[in-house]
């Protein structure tokens, strides 16, 4: 059993898409395929449901995701290409509907905007087996709200394994032929459609990999394979040969687009390896993910940066011996629904930092003010807030005990005037994450890559 996913760019136009059939053909064995939508059509869906909603000319945006979809039709003939036309016409009409009443009622939730994207996916998959039967294929949709189930957190839901495990694995044993499965949504146990987060159809690969027991999970995309760096920001990044699953992990949380952050969990205790694939360079040997770590080369795989963060540094000289006091603090942004990014304390118990996003500044800063009213009046501590600020991350698995790495990464930083702000490194020492100001990001990334992997 092979799970194969394809992400928007790679079904992107016609020819991308005729591109995908070919390489899903290719493939010998069992097969299940899991399909984004084409590139672009979530952010319009969402748009589309917001015009609704706000009383706008939804149908402009609507009739020119229509227009992207029925321009695969070309690529197909006969009774296939009027199937295939008939399949999208119920589809955009059953959209039609929904945004007809969001438009009749002003008004669209979160509950109402995951059944309002879930159609980027299902247009795709409706469309997709019909140019796999074009090449000799036995091949069929599937609906992932049938097979993955989740609790009610709209947008963002979490799955519930137990359950879904056990429709995938019931809805196997019926199926014959190449199952295209729509990518990032499911549903709650009532039937309501939800969401897997942003760039979650590799969660969907994942998932049903994980409960079928795949050979391998395939995630196929637009770059040759995980970088050593952003090569948007490091133009002598390289590709990556192997990654254990803890470092790629590290890497999708600093926003390595290559892999969606929870992917990796439905087929990490299975020992299920996971290969970052290009559609556009099909022959490149990828990426792969799995137990055995790369002996060969840097110590450290990947250089990587997360941005679009403040820090917020709690500090006074009566936070020393404050018994409780970090309880409090991170209790108290918990019930705000602040994300805490990174945590850095000195053992003096006289700071502590915390990254937050931008978007949660304001938000978090009130919680901590509103959390210690009476230790702020006695002049026991102060919130200072640094706006402005991104995380440079090294991440390894090799790095733990080896002497020097922390050295080498100052001493370039050091080098290049670089001042650094906040410094946070787990007993694992898999990664190191340094916070410095925003203005700094750009010549960080490039001096600490060129430190650990000179050309």
């Amino acid at each position: 059993m092979i799970i194969q996913k394809f992400g928007g760019t790679s079904v992107g136009t016609l020819e991308r898409v005729k591109d995908v059939a070919n390489i899903v053909s290719a493939t010998a064995g069992d097969k299940v395929v899991v399909l984004s939508a084409m590139s672009g059509v979530t952010n319009a869906l969402i748009n589309c449901g917001q015009e609704a909603a706000g009383g706008g000319d939804f149908l402009t945006s609507y009739g020119q995701i229509k227009e992207k979809y029925f321009s695969l039709l070309p690529g197909l003939e006969g009774s296939y290409k009027a199937l295939a036309e008939e399949r999208l016409n119920v589809l955009f009409a059953e959209l039609r509907s929904v945004l007809n009443a969001a438009a009749a009622l002003k008004f669209i939730d979160f509950r109402v905007n995951d059944l309002v994207v879930s159609f980027g996916e299902c247009l795709m998959c409706a469309v997709f087996p019909f140019f796999l039967k074009s090449l000799g294929q036995e091949a069929h949709e599937t609906d992932a709200r049938q097979l993955i189930f989740t609790d009610n957190d709209f947008g963002k839901a979490r799955v519930n394994f137990k359950e879904s495990n056990l429709r995938i694995q019931e809805w196997r044993k019926s199926i014959k032929g190449i199952s295209v499965v729509t990518g990032f949504i499911a549903s709650t146990k009532d039937g309501s459609t939800t969401t897997l987060s942003r760039g979650g159809s590799d969660y969907t690969a994942t998932i049903i990999g994980g409960a079928l027991g795949a050979e391998r999970v395939e995630i196929w995309t637009d770059v040759d394979g995980a970088m050593t760096a952003d090569p948007r920001k490091v133009k002598s990044a390289r590709v990556l040969q192997r990654l254990t699953y803890a470092e790629a992990a590290e890497m999708a949380y600093f926003g390595a687009k290559v892999i969606h952050p929870l992917t990796l969990l439905p087929v990490r205790e299975r020992h299920i390896p996971v290969i970052i694939k290009n559609t556009f360079h099909p022959d490149a040997a990828g990426t792969i993910i799995n137990d055995s770590t790369d002996n060969s080369g840097s110590f450290i795989k990947s250089v990587a940066l997360r941005e679009g963060l403040s820090l917020i540094n709690v500090e006074g000289l009566g936070l020393q011996g404050l018994v409780g006091f970090a309880g409090r603090l991170f209790m108290a942004l918990g019930r705000a629904g602040v994300n805490v990014v990174m945590i850095s304390q000195a053992s003096s118990e006289q700071s502590v930092c915390i990254a937050v996003n931008d978007n949660e500044t304001v938000k978090a800063v009130e919680t901590i003010d509103s959390e210690f009213v009476r230790e702020r009046e006695e002049h026991l501590l102060e919130v200072v807030t640094e706006n402005d600020i991104c995380i440079l991350a090294v991440i390894g698995d090799r790095m733990a005990g080896i002497p020097g790495v922390s050295g080498k990464l100052f001493a370039a930083l050091g080098q290049a005037g670089i001042n650094v702000r906040a410094i946070a490194q787990g007993s694992s020492e898999r990664n190191i994450s340094l916070v410095i100001s925003k203005a700094d990001c750009a010549e960080a990334i490039k001096v600490v890559h060129e430190a650990f992997f000179k050309i």
